[in-house]
């Protein structure tokens, strides 16, 4: 069995834990340079306001219904990853962090071993949620499953249904069909913007649908063995295990670090210093894990009607 472990709105959650006054206030935390919103409590959420919207499009919303507005603070967000992580590091025998606010739980045959939690893993959730809340104050949702596809969308469903009391466990066929059930097929961890138009004109709406499918058809229509290893994992066959990740335990294949701005970057020196930064903080994390790299890629992403006047990236690895 594998769990997955988000923590609930992470950087709302970071800035309330300093700063309980805004509990039950609307909160949002914006990216870099106060451009976008990265982070919405929930209050925000019942607002409409959606994730990544320019604050500039929300700001009189905002403003009207009270909301509390932050600048993203990554060291702050990065310190308080650490210690959920450790947290969940001391209960499980292993553990692979995905991202900043969630961690994929190893967790085979520890049933053997829940004596108090009469060998329930729903149970041994339910601890690790509320250690991880006393501990640091980060409330956390947990979906488990017997493949990571599974418990990503177990932790997806125990988030937007409060009944479960944030943990959903498919322990058995029955709760793995309701689940495939009420999860639509573009939200299946895996499944893109282009797959999901492409799998819903095909007739594919739920992850139901998915699961249904034969290996051979998603050879064909989902790349390959990938598409086939996913539909796989839906029907409840662990394809993958545990991965490397950013806990400096284990190595990553790849790294990145990316940033919206606050306003459009239109020439080559603002362009270029930007990406130097960005470079910089991948090389440390390189370092970090003693590797080298292979293959340096640049991307940049064009919004707005501001033209860009910049010269190609040429990457040279040294």
């Amino acid at each position: 069995m594998f769990g997955l472990v988000d923590a609930n709105n992470f950087y709302v959650s970071c800035e309330r834990v300093f700063q309980p006054r805004y509990e039950k206030r609307p909160v949002v935390v914006l990216s870099s340079n106060d451009g976008n919103v990265v982070s919405r409590s929930a209050e925000v959420k019942a607002l409409g306001v959606p994730m990544g919207a320019p604050y500039f499009e929300v700001k009189e919303l905002l403003r009207a219904n009270n909301a509390a507005v932050f600048s993203s603070n990554y060291a702050l967000y990065g310190s308080m990853s650490a210690r959920v992580m450790y947290c969940l590091a001391q209960r499980v025998p292993a553990l692979e962090i995905y991202s900043i606010d969630e961690a994929f739980l190893d967790l085979h045959g520890l049933e053997q071993h829940l004596t108090p939690y009469l060998g329930r893993l729903d149970y041994l959730a339910q601890t690790l949620r509320t250690d991880v809340k006393r501990r640091t104050g980060i409330p956390t949702c947990v979906g488990v499953a017997p493949t990571k596809t599974l418990a990503k969308l177990a932790n997806r469903l125990a988030k937007k249904h409060p009944d479960l009391d944030g943990v959903l466990y498919l322990d058995s066929a029955e709760r793995r069909a309701w689940a495939l059930k009420h999860v639509a097929v573009g939200d299946v961890w895996g499944i893109g913007r282009q797959y999901a138009a492409k799998l819903t004109a095909a007739g594919i709406d739920s992850a139901a649908d998915l699961a249904r499918v034969s290996d051979a058809w998603a050879r064909k229509h989902l790349g390959g063995v990938v598409g086939a290893r996913l539909v796989q994992e839906l029907q409840g066959r662990p394809c993958a295990g545990l991965h490397p990740s950013e806990d400096g335990t284990l190595s990553r294949q790849s790294l990145s670090c990316s940033r919206t701005f606050g306003q459009p970057l239109t020439t080559y020196a603002d362009v270029l210093a930007a990406v130097a930064t960005f470079l910089s903080r991948v090389a440390e994390k390189l370092r970090a894990q003693g590797d080298t790299a292979h293959v340096l890629t640049v991307y940049l992403s064009k919004t707005g009607s501001a033209p860009m006047r910049c010269p190609p990236f040429r990457a040279r690895l040294r």
